[in-house]
């Protein structure tokens, strides 16, 4: 018989199985700490927030919607302890102040506030994929992780990832398209 899969070992896990945590913990722990570590550029750090992680999915494992969905919510709670530090650190949450520095002096304050809008249409697009197609095009996107990461770090097949990334660049357009902005296919 093969290995217990991650939604056997989540279930194992839930019921106090500490093996079956530990097996989890060392399916996913090194995708995890690079995808971490491309945020914080730091082994250290990285490291530590990795184990932060997961002793925080440990605790809240009962509140794990979809199991199959274990890489990218392990991502996630990585990800905001990385963002809530650098909230601390520079006083602003990652992403807040991009569209500034971005902005142009010389900007006038109607093509600032379409800029904006068009950023917020991207945002709410990407915030309304389906959670497994969401996480693989931020892994993509924001991480500019390979498929061949996303897969490692996801615990899924390589097609899987490269499918979870066209469906969700292909429903990404298709909303975009639906609030009026055209894209030539």
């Amino acid at each position: 018989m093969g290995q217990p899969s991650d939604e056997e070992l989540i279930k194992a896990a839930q019921q106090g199985d500490h093996t079956a945590w530990q097996v989890l913990v060392e399916r996913f722990q090194d995708g995890l700490f690079r995808a971490i570590r491309r945020l914080c550029r730091c082994d250290g750090d990285a490291e530590d927030y990795v184990q932060s992680t997961f002793l925080v999915a440990y605790e809240k494992l009962d509140t794990l919607e979809s199991p199959a969905a274990i890489g990218s919510w392990l991502y996630r709670i990585a990800r905001n302890k990385v963002r809530a530090r650098h909230r601390r650190e520079r006083g602003r949450s990652f992403g807040d102040g991009e569209e500034a520095d971005i902005e142009s002096e010389s900007e006038d304050p109607l093509s600032a506030a379409l800029r904006r809008e068009r950023i917020q249409d991207v945002r709410n697009c990407i915030d309304n994929l389906p959670p497994e197609q969401r996480s693989a095009l931020e892994l993509k996107m924001d991480q500019a992780m390979t498929l061949q990461e996303i897969s490692d770090a996801e615990h899924i097949p390589f097609g899987t990832a490269q499918g979870r990334i066209r469906l969700g660049l292909e429903k990404l357009r298709d909303c975009l398209e639906s609030k009026g902005y055209g894209y030539e296919r």
